[in-house]
């Protein structure tokens, strides 16, 4: 009888443990390999026995891990289009890598962007960032950026563009998807162009980065339009390759207009 009672009341301990811990898990933590616990509203308890090594290599989008205890990332799936880059006829964008001499075969990628996630109050400042390689229909999947159930800014920078962010802080769960191009509003302050019907672009021509499309931009364009330059240059605002009226027919109206980065 004392055994049945016993057993009974460990039953009941473990059930009552498992309900603090389990309830509102939104992620994993790893822990030393001695050994513990980690206990938090958005996380769960983790434990590592009996390995004497474990260790992470990060590189990018890639991931090599060594233990019992595998970390977690969490995915960003994101969907911008480059006002310049953006080809009317095909719907999406250029091979830009390609035209201009930095990829050896033409497949799917545009151009490198890099994503920063911003804390969602005042200063808002740079809490992760990842370089990654927009693909020609403006999608882009990224790994281990933030922390599930925390709300961050999507700010998004690139080497000839406005820089744009998410017209709102954007609460990450495990697989999270934000589309820029469904509308104007999708950016802060609407900061965005329409280059097709229903599609919306982040704009071109902030070639020196300084936050505005103006004559400093101007002044850099110029010259390799003179020149005829192409290859791999911020003043290719069309990612054709070369450098030429269609890039300043890109440029000007945006300097005209007074276009600059719209941020909170």
């Amino acid at each position: 009888m004392k055994i049945k009672t016993s057993f009974i009341s460990v039953i009941l301990m473990l059930t009552i443990l498992q309900t603090i811990l389990f309830t509102d898990v939104n992620g994993q933590q790893v822990i030393a390999s001695s050994g513990g616990n980690y206990i938090q509203s958005s996380c769960s308890m983790s434990f590592t026995v009996g390995e004497t090594v474990i260790q992470t290599l990060n590189n990018g989008n890639h991931m090599l891990a060594q233990g019992f205890q595998q970390p977690y990332k969490l995915t960003l799936n994101l969907k911008a289009y480059l006002q310049g880059f953006y080809d009317v006829a095909i719907g999406e964008m250029r091979t830009v890598l390609y035209n201009q001499g930095e990829w050896l075969t033409q497949g799917t990628e545009c151009d490198t962007i890099l994503v920063q996630l911003h804390e969602s109050n005042p200063p808002y400042n740079v809490v992760q960032s990842l370089k990654g390689i927009l693909q020609t229909n403006g999608t882009i999947v990224l790994r281990g950026m933030g922390q599930a159930g925390m709300s961050y800014y999507i700010g998004i920078r690139h080497r000839n563009s406005v820089e744009t962010w998410s017209a709102n802080p954007i609460t990450l769960v495990d697989n999270t998807y934000y589309d820029f191009s469904t509308a104007a509003t999708q950016a802060y302050g609407d900061n965005q162009v329409q280059v097709a019907p229903g599609t919306y672009a982040f704009y071109t021509g902030d070639i020196d980065q300084s936050g505005g499309v103006d004559g400093d931009d101007f002044n850099l364009l110029d010259p390799d339009i003179q020149n005829g330059n192409g290859g791999y240059l911020s003043t290719d605002l069309d990612g054709s390759g070369g450098i030429d009226g269609d890039d300043f027919n890109l440029f000007d109206p945006n300097a005209q207009n007074g276009v600059g980065a719209f941020l909170p």
